[in-house]
């Protein structure tokens, strides 16, 4: 397993909006946020983004709209200078494997993929960033048939 390292744009970038206390009047201020920060992501369409504001928001007593996810995530941006280790973690994974890498992804760097080559599948996804949505025919396609296979 490879040394992963969170040092330069990506950790900045993931950090100034998961750190951040953000919060919308609706859900079309919401949306335009989470197009903004999604960029990277890939294409998706306005179905999709609804969908991902629908399910990924809670109200604030104000009736504003904020983000729902753990705020203590924050936390993790403050990891060593240099990265994170992960070769235990990796080593103690004894079950099948399916890892989605997002050829835009500014994360989980090429080097590092092809070390995880020797005990995962890969699949490589085309235009998208470190965290695919999992709503594009060829991301559901690629999970179905590994889930599926004999």
């Amino acid at each position: 397993m490879c040394k992963t390292t969170y040092a330069g744009p990506a950790l900045e970038r993931i950090g100034r909006h998961v750190c951040r206390d953000s919060s919308f009047l609706d859900l079309t201020g919401l949306i335009s946020y989470l197009r903004s920060v999604n960029e990277p992501v890939g294409v998706l369409d306005e179905e999709a983004w609804q969908h991902i504001a629908r399910h990924g928001h809670r109200r604030l007593p104000d009736g504003r709209y904020a983000l729902a996810y753990d705020p203590a995530i924050a936390s993790t941006f403050t990891a060593p200078p240099g990265g994170v280790d992960m070769s235990a973690v990796w080593q103690a994974v004894h079950c099948p494997v399916l890892v989605l890498h997002g050829a835009e992804s500014d994360v989980l760097q090429p080097a590092c993929v092809r070390t995880m080559a020797a005990k995962a599948e890969i699949v490589e996804l085309p235009g998208v960033g470190h965290w695919p949505h999992l709503m594009l025919p060829a991301e559901i396609e690629a999970v179905r048939g590994w889930l599926t296979r004999p």
